[in-house]
């Protein structure tokens, strides 16, 4: 299943230095912000399972986009809500679904690609111009590798 991931240049690096997840992802508590239940000695990587719900994040210019295809049974485990303000007033506190991995279930052919975020992208652009292509720019693609 496609899931998206927005990103740090750091996180970048690593991943694609090491090809692989290690030392990649967060500590989390648990708390209110989420539904995810959490072992605060492992790092954990989220997922959004709607490319718009990056929205939710800063998508601001130098940020990274990566897509993974993650197979369904892994998702599953560790589907979970997180609270997050809408992203046109942020007023409302909305329940977004994603997903919590633990960095060490995550194996690098699951990463399809890194865009490289050249633009700020606002919910307009998300919406209108989905494909984002003027905003983006490709720094790893694993089908081109395939090939």
């Amino acid at each position: 299943m496609i899931v998206y991931r927005l990103c740090r240049e750091d996180e970048i690096q690593k991943i694609l230095r090491n090809l692989s997840f290690e030392g990649v992802g967060y500590y989390c508590r648990n708390n209110e912000k989420n539904s995810h239940t959490y072992n605060e000695d492992i790092k954990y990587m989220h997922f959004f399972k709607n490319k718009t719900d990056l929205l939710y994040l800063n998508t601001l210019m130098g940020r990274f986009i990566c897509v993974y295809d993650i197979p369904e049974e892994l998702l599953l485990k560790h589907f979970g809500y997180g609270k997050y303000y809408d992203y046109i007033r942020f007023a409302t506190l909305k329940d977004v679904e994603e997903f919590a991995i633990p960095s060490d279930n995550i194996r690098f052919n699951y990463l399809q690609s890194i865009n490289k975020i050249i633009k700020d992208i606002d919910y307009e652009e998300m919406y209108e111009k989905f494909d984002l292509r003027e905003f983006l720019q490709e720094i790893y693609n694993h089908v081109s590798l395939c090939k």
